[in-house]
């Protein structure tokens, strides 16, 4: 027998705003692509935006710029691919939005 689920708790606030960045890359080399992000515990999901032009977003969590560099510099040893552009790090150190008061627990 299960343990009911306990939703007793409250997630955190979801971000504001997702990371992203533009590759441009072979289209045969989306799918090395795509396993090398999940290597790095699924950092973030890549797209295709053109198969014809055969440019890609990964859009990733914020505050994971360091870890898409690494990831970058893995996926530079195994593909060509040239980043079209790459979306700054948040200005503030908090990654997501402080909650309302209204929002705050009460005893």
């Amino acid at each position: 027998m299960t343990q009911p689920l306990d939703l007793s708790w409250e997630p955190s606030p979801a971000p504001r705003r997702s990371g992203r960045c533009y590759l441009r890359l072979a289209g045969r080399d989306v799918a090395m692509a795509k396993f090398e992000l999940e290597a790095f515990g699924h950092l973030g999901v890549l797209s295709v935006l053109d198969r014809w032009e055969c440019v890609a977003v990964i859009t990733h969590a914020p505050g994971m710029q360091a870890m898409l560099a690494r990831y970058l510099e893995a996926l530079a040893e195994l593909v060509e691919f040239e980043v079209l552009y790459r979306s700054p790090p948040p200005a503030h150190a908090a990654t997501t939005p402080p909650r309302p008061a209204h929002a705050a627990r009460t005893p």
